[in-house]
């Protein structure tokens, strides 16, 4: 019986933890407002998605100046 209705109280709690945790993200959201713009370090852009292939490929030689140049100005 009692075996039974934990496994029953875990199974309820395991279905439901996507949604809680969706949720603690939408408040966190909401709390914070949206985070500050990602430029490109070279010609100043906004990117939206750094990590896609296109934004890499046209911002991924600005990238390697700026950080040559900043290796250059540290030395």
């Amino acid at each position: 019986m009692l075996k039974d209705d934990l496994q029953l109280l875990f199974r309820v709690r395991r279905d439901k933890a996507p949604q809680d945790i969706l949720a603690a993200i939408d408040r966190s959201a909401k709390v914070n407002g949206p985070g500050d713009l990602i430029r490109c370090a070279g010609c100043g852009e906004i990117l939206y998605d750094v990590s896609s292939p296109e934004t890499l490929a046209e911002h991924g030689p600005h990238r390697e100046r700026a950080s040559e140049q900043r290796r250059f100005r540290c030395s």
